[in-house]
């Protein structure tokens, strides 16, 4: 079940906003749960590429390869950790800059992997011209993925709130059979707890649901009918709390990194986005 744009659109024009993009968001939450990535398929349109293309650039390597705003936080944390004999997996790698980019770096070898054909054969016209033989990007889905390679890093960039609760167990599982012992899970993701997402609570959150209500009147929470339209892929966002309830079940160990901070740590429990290590 999804919302088309003209129907997203009649129903802000009719109620306003941001009280329109609030209402759609509970809206949306309250049947989430119930699909499977292949329900939202046909939102991952050439549109969705392009949105994801036109992200802002925080750094580009080797005056190539562009790791954009919400790459950053697993690039930053991997970083400092690779080494020569590092073997890392990036799981829906798109056009590939993320992948390049890690290769780049002198590691024995990087898999990307992605669904999309369109996106490997981008990847591999760039794998072409780079010179980095130790880099390969296949077309195969992650859920149906075998262990040719083995891996001491899994990274998956904005993936898991695209997958229900069924797929995520397949996907752990499969991780689990191509990681070895002590690798690490780099998961970045939206977090539930933020007010933005609403898929979880606490006391913090509720007091600044109700700031936010009584003195704000939402302001700051509207969001775009494309915008909107496009959130409908995110079929499963997870708090830290609950996420981390998942992934022991799978025997991963997990913790996080918000990407906002503040001094104040319960407002760090409410970042649009965090960064998840789960290590097994």
């Amino acid at each position: 079940m999804k919302l088309t744009k003209q129907q997203i659109e009649y129903f802000v024009n009719k109620v306003g906003q941001p009280e329109a993009s609030i209402l759609l968001n509970k809206f949306f939450n309250s049947y989430r749960h119930y699909l499977n990535s292949s329900d939202v398929a046909d939102l991952y349109d050439d549109n969705y590429a392009a949105k994801i293309n036109s992200l802002e650039t925080y750094l580009i390597i080797n005056n190539k390869y562009k790791i954009h705003t919400y790459n950053k936080y697993s690039y930053e944390y991997l970083i400092p950790r690779l080494t020569i004999h590092s073997r890392i997996l990036d799981v829906g790698c798109g056009s590939g800059d993320f992948a390049l980019a890690i290769a780049a770096q002198g590691v024995k070898y990087v898999v990307g992997m992605d669904f999309s054909r369109k996106a490997i054969k981008e990847a591999n016209a760039k794998l072409a011209k780079s010179g980095l033989n130790m880099c390969h990007f296949l077309c195969a889905d992650v859920l149906n993925m075998d262990n040719q390679f083995i891996f001491d890093f899994v990274v998956l960039n904005d993936i898991i709130e695209h997958l229900s609760d069924a797929e995520l167990k397949t996907l752990f599982k499969n991780i689990s059979s191509v990681l070895v012992t002590g690798g690490e899970v780099i998961i970045h993701t939206p977090n539930g707890l933020a007010i933005c997402n609403d898929t979880d609570t606490n006391f913090f959150q509720k007091a600044a649901k109700t700031y936010l209500r009584l003195f704000k009147r939402w302001r700051g929470f509207e969001r775009t009918v494309e915008q909107i339209y496009y959130d409908q892929t995110h079929i499963n966002i997870k708090s830290f709390r609950q996420l981390r309830k998942c992934l022991k079940e799978y025997g991963y160990q997990a913790s996080v990194i918000y990407d906002e901070k503040s001094k104040l740590p319960f407002i760090n429990q409410l970042s649009s986005n965090m960064l998840v290590i789960a290590k097994k």
